[in-house]
């Protein structure tokens, strides 16, 4: 999943989240990097389950860079998706990624409030 978001640092929509990504990455443990899921997931159901629990309060925004971005995009058409998680000591990257494995989602969470490497980005 990290050389995916490296690979696509200059992506249009989240090119953005995707630098905050890459600069927790810089100060941050990874513990675990696994390869993204099978394509079993609908882009629209999963974004629905982030807006209900965007709705719900359920997620800190503040502890959330691309929950919105990741939201708008999975919810644009409806295809089959993967999915991964790296988890880091700093934190959390959540990456969907469509059929060409380009990121239709990216969202990075952190326990930090503001996360430090939001500001570095």
């Amino acid at each position: 999943m990290i050389q995916t978001l490296r690979d696509h640092a200059d992506d249009a929509r989240f090119g953005p989240v995707i630098a905050v990504a890459l600069g927790l990455l810089e100060t941050a443990k990874v513990d675990r990097d696994p390869e993204p899921t099978p394509h079993l997931q609908s882009s629209r159901q999963i974004s629905d389950l982030h807006a209900f629990r965007k709705r719900s309060g359920y997620y800190k925004e503040r502890f959330i860079v691309g929950l919105d971005e990741t939201i708008a995009a999975l919810a644009e058409k409806d295809v089959p998706i993967r999915a991964g998680v790296v988890e880091t000591d700093q934190g959390y990257i959540a990456v969907w990624l469509d059929e060409r494995d380009s990121p239709l989602g990216v969202m990075v969470i952190s326990p930090k409030s503001p996360p430090d490497f939001v500001n570095a980005a």
